[in-house]
C-alpha cells in the first residue's frame, strides 16, 4: 500500500493524483463526480493513452466501458466531458447504455442520446420491449394494477419471479400489457397490443424468450435458433418495432417514469394525446394505489398542464386545425381522439378551455348561427318550416382560419377547396358557403343538437302535463272505466294510452343512448349507463311505471288498483327530477345540481354517524318511560321517532315527561312485572331521569350536529362554487354528446325509430328489386342515412384526405417543439430575473458595506481624535 502510494508521487505518475477538500466552502463538486473525474482523467492521461497505443476497436471498448461507469454513478456532465464528445463513439456503440439508461430510468442520458443521433427505430426490437417489461419491480404501479386486472380488486397476490406455483403469470407478454392499459381505460381504450399479431405471444413464448436474453435486451451468444415472437412468422423477436417512440412513450408512462416520458414524447408525434394519455394512466394509478394517490394526482395535473399549453398554443396560432387535432382519430393509441381521452380522464381544466368550449359551442348549434336571440328561436321551434327561407333563414358563417399549415408558398402545399369542410358526424364545423337548397337547410336546423333538446323538453312538459292530469283526475279502475270522461271504446282513457306509448317511445330512447356509449364491452356499456345517474332515475320511472301499468290492467282486485296508483303516484315523482336534466344546459342553474348530489352523499354519511345517537337514545328514552312493552313493528317506530323529530324541533314527547307527576295512573301502586301500554303514562321514576336525558340529547343534537352538517353543507358548496364554471363545462360535453347523438325524431315520434333498422336489414332485398344506379335508391339510401342510420360514436372527423393528416401532424409537431422552445426561453427569463436580482442584492450590500465603512472610518477618526485629546490633558496635568 505505502509503496503504491509512493509510485503515484513519481513524476511519470502525477496523472493518477487529484485533490479534494472536503471542508470547501465553494461546494463546486460533490465527492462522486470527484472520484469519476479522478478516473477518467487517469485513463486519459496514460502513457498508453497518450502513445495511442491502442487501436481504434481498443479505443471504443475503452469509451464504452467509461460510459457505463459514468451511467452506473448517474453523472451525464462527466459522461459529456470525457467521453460523449469523443469522434470515435459511434451511436451503433450506444445500443446496450440505451437499453440501460431506459430500464433505470435515466432520462438525462437518454435524451443525450438521442441528441447524438441514435434514433429509437434503430436499436429498440421486440425482444427488448418485452424485456423492459418483465424488468419492472413486482411491486410497482404496473404489476398493482395488473394483479387488480387479473385477480380481482381484493386480491393481495403479488406476482414473485422466484414462485414456481404460477409459471405463466410471471412474465408479462404484449397481451397483458393491453390488458393493463385497457383496464386502466375502464375498458373504453382497445390498444394494438391486444390485436393480432401481438397478442399470439403466449406466456411460454414470454418465458423462453426472457430467459435467452441478456441484462442488455439482446440474444445471448450460445443461442443459435431464435424463437419467433408471433406465430404467423412474418415478424421475428429480433426485429425493429414499428413505432418505436410510441412503444417507449407508453412504456414510460406505464413504468410511473415521467421525465423519461418526456424525453420520448419530445422525439414522438401525437405530443396532445400523449400528454392527455399519462394524464388517464395516472388517475388510474391514483386509485389502486392509496399510499401514493397525492404523487399521481400530481403527476397526472402536471401531464394536463402541458397539455393545455398546448392546446392554447395550438389555438392562437390555427383555431380551425386545432378542432381536428381534438377530434382526429389516432391510430397509435387505439383510434381514440384526444376529446374522448379528456372526457375519460375527467381533466376538467383542458375541457374547459377555450378551444374545447368553442369546439362543443359550434356542435351545439350545428349548422345554425349562435347569434339566433329568444324570440327569433321560438319563432322557429313553433314554425320549423319557415327556417331556410331567404328571409328568415341565418346560418353560420365563420372566417376560415384554417390557412397553410407548413406556411409554405408552392401551390402543391395549398389546401385544396374540398379540405376547408371538415365535418364531424355530418356537422360541418367550418364552412363559410351555406347551402341554398330548402331541404339541406330544414334538416340542418332539425339536426342541431340544440333544437333537439329544447323540443324535447317542450314535449317532455306535454308528457308531464298528461300525466299529472291521468293521475289526479282521469284515473278509474278497469270495471269502472265508464266513468272516465276521455274513454272511448276502449278500457281505459285515450291519454293513458297516449302515456304507453310515450314511455315506450322513452324506453327506446334509453336504449339508443346505451347503444351509442363508446365502449364496445357489453358490461362496460352497462356499467357506465348505470353509473349515471339520469339514466338511472329514467330507468327506474320506466319500471315502474310498466309495473304500475301491469297491476292497473289486472281486472276485479281492488289491492292490485291501489298498488297501482301508489306506485304511479310515486313514480310521478322521478319523472319531475328528470326534468332537472335540462338546468344542465344552464350555466348557473348545472353546478347547482352538483351541490345538491354531493350534499346528499355529505348527508348520507352524517346520518350514519347520527343514526347511533338516534337509536340509542331511542331505546334509552323509551325504556325509561315504558317497560315491558309486547315486541310489534309500532315499537320500532315509537322509540326511532321521537328522537328523530327532534332535530327539526319538533317536542312533541316533552309534554308526556312534564306531566308523569300529575298522571292519574302514576299515583296507584304499579308493579314492574305489569305490562305497558303506549297509552299509558310514563313511569314516575324513569320519566325523571329521561327528563335529563332529553335535555342533553336535544341540546346536543340540535346545536353541535345540525350545526356540523351545516358545515360540511357550506364546504361543499365552497368547494364547487370555486369550480362552478369547469364544473358545468364539464357537464355540458356529457348534454352535447347526448343530443348529438340523438335522432331527429324525438320522443314520442321516436318510437318510429325500430323502423329504421328493420329497413336497415331489409335493404338489399330493396336493392335487388331496383338497379343499383336507379334514382330510387339512391333516394332510399340518403333516406336511411339521414333519419335512421346513426352516427359513429364520439365527435371524430372524418380525414380521408393523407396529404391532410400529415401536414397536420407535421404542423403540431412543429408547434410542440416551438413550445419547448418558448418553454426554455421562460426559464432562461427566471434565470436572467433571479441573476439579476441576486446582482441587485450585491449592489445593495456592497452601498451598505461601503457605507458601514465610511461610518467606521469617522468613528475611528473621532476616536483618534478623543484619544488626542486624552494624551494632552494627560501631558498637562503632568506637567503640572
Amino acid at each position: 500500500m505505502i509503496n503504491s502510494i509512493k509510485n503515484i508521487f513519481v513524476r511519470s505518475h502525477l496523472h493518477l493524483l487529484g485533490t479534494f477538500s472536503i471542508d470547501s466552502t465553494k461546494k463546486n463538486i460533490e465527492l462522486d463526480e470527484a472520484i469519476l473525474h479522478s478516473v477518467l482523467k487517469a485513463v486519459k492521461n496514460s502513457k498508453e493513452y497518450k502513445d495511442k497505443k491502442l487501436n481504434e476497436k481498443d479505443e471504443q471498448n475503452f469509451l464504452v466501458q467509461q460510459l457505463d461507469l459514468c451511467l452506473n454513478w448517474n453523472r451525464i456532465d462527466v459522461a459529456r466531458k470525457y467521453i460523449l464528445e469523443s469522434d470515435l463513439l459511434k451511436t451503433s456503440l450506444l445500443r446496450n447504455a440505451m437499453y440501460k439508461a431506459i430500464n433505470e430510468d435515466k432520462p438525462d442520458f437518454v435524451s443525450e442520446f438521442l441528441d447524438l443521433g441514435l434514433k429509437s427505430k434503430e436499436f429498440l426490437t421486440y425482444r427488448q420491449l418485452i424485456k423492459l417489461y418483465n424488468d419492472l419491480p413486482t411491486d410497482s404501479a404496473f404489476y398493482n394494477a395488473f394483479n387488480h386486472k387479473k385477480y380481482g380488486k381484493y386480491s393481495t397476490l403479488l406476482l414473485c419471479k422466484n414462485t414456481n406455483n404460477y409459471v405463466d403469470d410471471i412474465y408479462i407478454r404484449f397481451k397483458d400489457v393491453g390488458l393493463v392499459i385497457k383496464h386502466l381505460f375502464d375498458n373504453f381504450y382497445r390498444n394494438e397490443y391486444l390485436k393480432y399479431p401481438y397478442d399470439m405471444l403466449t406466456s411460454l413464448d414470454s418465458r423462453r424468450i426472457i430467459e435467452q436474453t441478456d441484462e442488455f435486451g439482446q440474444k445471448e451468444e450460445n443461442i443459435e435458433l431464435n424463437i419467433f415472437c408471433f406465430r404467423h412468422r412474418h415478424i421475428e423477436i429480433d426485429d425493429i418495432c414499428d413505432k418505436p417512440d410510441v412503444h417507449l412513450f407508453i412504456y414510460a408512462i406505464l413504468a410511473k417514469k415521467p421525465r423519461l416520458a418526456k424525453v420520448f414524447l419530445k422525439h414522438a408525434k401525437n405530443q396532445l394525446i400523449g400528454c392527455l394519455f399519462a394524464t388517464k394512466i395516472f388517475k388510474s394509478y391514483a386509485l389502486y394505489n392509496e399510499s401514493q394517490r397525492d404523487e399521481y394526482n400530481d403527476l397526472a395535473v402536471e401531464f394536463e398542464a402541458i397539455a393545455i399549453k398546448l392546446i392554447d398554443k395550438f389555438y392562437k396560432d390555427n383555431p380551425e386545425a386545432s378542432f381536428l387535432l381534438l377530434t382526429r382519430t389516432i391510430p397509435e393509441f387505439g383510434n381514440t381522439t384526444c376529446l374522448q381521452v379528456a372526457h375519460l380522464a375527467k381533466d376538467m381544466n383542458f375541457i374547459s378551455h377555450r378551444c374545447v368550449q368553442e369546439l362543443l359551442e359550434r356542435l351545439w348549434y350545428g349548422n345554425m348561427s349562435k347569434d339566433y336571440g329568444f324570440f327569433k328561436m321560438s319563432i322557429s321551434l313553433l314554425f320549423p318550416f319557415i327556417v331556410p327561407f331567404d328571409f328568415f333563414y341565418r346560418g353560420r358563417l365563420i372566417k376560415n382560419y384554417f390557412k397553410e399549415i407548413n406556411n409554405q408558398d408552392c401551390n402543391s402545399d395549398k389546401i385544396r377547396p374540398e379540405e376547408k369542410k371538415y365535418i364531424i358526424n355530418r356537422i360541418n364545423i367550418n364552412h363559410s358557403k351555406e347551402s341554398n337548397n330548402y331541404f339541406s337547410r330544414l334538416y340542418g336546423f332539425f339536426q342541431a343538437p340544440i333544437v333537439k333538446f329544447l323540443y324535447d323538453k317542450i314535449f317532455y312538459t306535454i308528457f308531464l302535463t298528461l300525466y299529472c292530469y291521468v293521475i289526479l283526475c282521469d284515473f278509474y279502475p278497469i270495471e269502472n272505466s265508464d266513468e272516465s270522461p276521455t274513454r272511448q271504446s276502449l278500457n281505459i282513457s285515450v291519454i293513458e294510452i297516449v302515456l304507453i306509448i310515450w314511455v315506450f317511445s322513452f324506453l327506446i330512447e334509453r336504449l339508443h343512448h346505451f347503444y351509442v356509449i363508446e365502449s364496445k364491452i357489453f358490461w362496460t356499456k352497462c356499467k357506465f349507463f348505470v353509473s349515471n345517474l339520469w339514466n338511472t332515475m329514467y330507468a327506474t320511472a320506466i319500471i315502474l311505471f310498466i309495473s304500475g301499468m301491469i297491476l292497473r290492467f289486472i281486472p276485479n282486485r281492488p289491492d292490485c288498483y291501489k298498488a297501482s296508483r301508489i306506485i304511479l303516484s310515486l313514480d310521478v315523482i322521478l319523472w319531475f327530477f328528470n326534468y332537472l336534466y335540462a338546468y344542465t344546459s344552464v350555466k348557473f342553474m348545472g353546478p347547482k345540481l352538483i351541490m345538491i348530489l354531493k350534499m346528499l352523499y355529505e348527508l348520507i354519511y352524517f346520518i350514519f354517524i347520527a343514526l347511533a345517537f338516534l337509536m340509542g337514545f331511542g331505546v334509552s328514552y323509551h325504556a325509561l318511560n315504558y317497560h315491558n312493552i309486547r315486541p310489534s313493528l309500532s315499537l320500532v317506530k315509537n322509540f326511532f321517532l321521537p328522537s328523530f323529530f327532534i332535530i327539526p324541533q319538533e317536542y312533541y314527547t316533552a309534554e308526556l315527561l312534564l306531566d308523569a307527576d300529575t298522571c292519574e295512573v302514576n299515583r296507584t301502586d304499579r308493579h314492574l312485572t305489569d305490562e305497558y301500554s303506549l297509552d299509558d303514562c310514563v313511569d314516575k321514576e324513569g320519566s325523571q331521569v329521561a327528563l335529563a336525558l332529553y335535555t342533553i340529547y336535544t341540546v346536543f343534537i340540535s346545536i353541535l350536529m345540525v350545526n356540523l352538517l351545516i358545515a360540511i353543507f357550506s364546504n361543499t358548496i365552497d368547494e364547487i362554487q370555486k369550480e362552478s364554471d369547469k364544473v358545468w363545462k364539464f357537464q355540458r360535453y356529457s348534454l352535447i354528446y347526448e343530443y348529438f347523438h340523438r335522432p331527429i325524431l324525438i320522443p314520442p315520434f321516436v318510437v318510429f325509430y325500430p323502423l329504421g333498422y328493420i329497413l336497415k336489414y331489409l335493404s338489399p332485398f330493396v336493392r335487388r328489386c331496383w338497379q343499383p344506379e336507379h334514382d330510387s335508391t339512391k333516394l332510399f339510401d340518403r333516406f336511411m342515412t339521414k333519419f335512421f342510420y346513426r352516427y359513429r360514436n364520439g365527435f371524430k372527423s372524418n380525414l380521408s384526405d393523407q396529404r391532410l393528416k400529415k401536414r397536420l401532424i407535421e404542423w403540431e409537431n412543429r408547434m410542440f417543439h416551438q413550445y419547448l422552445f418558448d418553454q426554455s426561453l421562460e426559464e432562461h427569463k427566471k434565470i436572467e430575473n433571479r441573476l439579476q436580482q441576486n446582482l441587485d442584492t450585491y449592489d445593495f450590500l456592497i452601498q451598505k458595506f461601503d457605507s458601514i465603512l465610511v461610518n467606521t472610518s469617522t468613528a475611528y477618526s473621532k476616536i483618534q481624535e478623543l484619544n488626542d485629546k486624552l494624551e494632552n490633558i494627560y501631558i498637562q496635568k503632568f506637567v503640572n
